[in-house]
């Protein structure tokens, strides 16, 4: 394995840092957190600051510059996500037997990336580029579980929400306690409230602010979601999700800034 080199990463985790705590954030709060000498967290963020990646507006006070857009708006998040979530989707297929979906939120509906289908008839009717409503499918509850809350308020202000089967859950004060459960527990289940006898269990995928960028799920007939497939289903899930984001957003272990994975 070729060797970190130990300053990148010290300066990755300063801008992650200076991103989600914002000018309130000193020098000595950076080398506390990060446990480095405030000598080496001065280098750093004058460095970074040096290459426009960190404005000072105010002494001791340091924000992410704009530069960083300029950057990030050359990133194609749907084509890396896609490219990078095809063999996660084919392990879970042969494990599981069943089909997975890999998923984003893209306006008020959910957009079906990738799709890995087992050797055998489904009664899953999607293909990749399909559209469904977030509220009733498990990919869909697993990102509006992660929206911030104005953003969230705003979605459940939409309604009326259109029932796709007798189970879909409609009633917006109901979608936000299902919403909150699916936060607390770290996924969410559509139980027949797309297509009559077909369960989905879906985990999102985490960026370091906490909010879901996209969700792998495992769609199954009803019958099949017996506890002991369920457990299986998302311990692997589970498992490709940590590898994902590790891929996508780098370390993400639990002292890092800014990450809020449920435990």
């Amino acid at each position: 394995m070729t060797p970190k080199n130990a300053s990148v990463v010290n300066a990755f985790q300063i801008l992650r840092l200076i991103g989600a705590r914002g000018p309130e954030l000193s020098l000595a709060d950076m080398a506390r957190t990060l446990d480095l000498s405030p000598a080496a967290v001065h280098r750093l963020v004058a460095t970074l600051q040096e290459v426009g990646a960190v404005v000072r507006p105010r002494r001791n006070a340091y924000r992410l510059s704009p530069g960083l857009a300029d950057l990030a708006e050359a990133v194609d998040t749907t084509a890396v996500l896609t490219a990078l979530a095809r063999a996660p989707v084919r392990r879970l297929v042969q494990t599981l037997g069943e089909v997975v979906h890999l998923g984003t939120f893209d306006g008020e509906m959910v957009t079906y990336l990738v799709k890995g289908s087992p050797r055998k008839k489904t009664i899953v009717p999607t293909r990749e580029g399909t559209q469904l409503e977030a509220y009733s499918s498990g990919v869909g509850k697993a990102l509006l579980a992660h929206l911030p809350e104005p953003e969230l308020d705003a979605y459940l202000s939409s309604a009326p929400f259109i029932p796709l089967t007798e189970h879909t859950i409609t009633e917006p004060g109901a979608i936000r306690a299902e919403l909150a459960k699916a936060r607390r527990d770290g996924y969410a289940m559509d139980n027949e409230e797309v297509v009559p006898g077909l369960t989905c269990l879906a985990v999102p995928i985490l960026a370091p602010s906490g909010r879901a960028i996209a969700s792998l799920s495992v769609s199954a007939p009803t019958e099949v979601f017996t506890p002991e497939f369920r457990r299986t289903a998302l311990e692997n899930l589970q498992g490709e999700v940590r590898t994902l984001e590790s891929r996508l957003f780098g370390r993400m272990g639990a002292g890092d800034p800014g990450h809020h994975r449920p435990a």
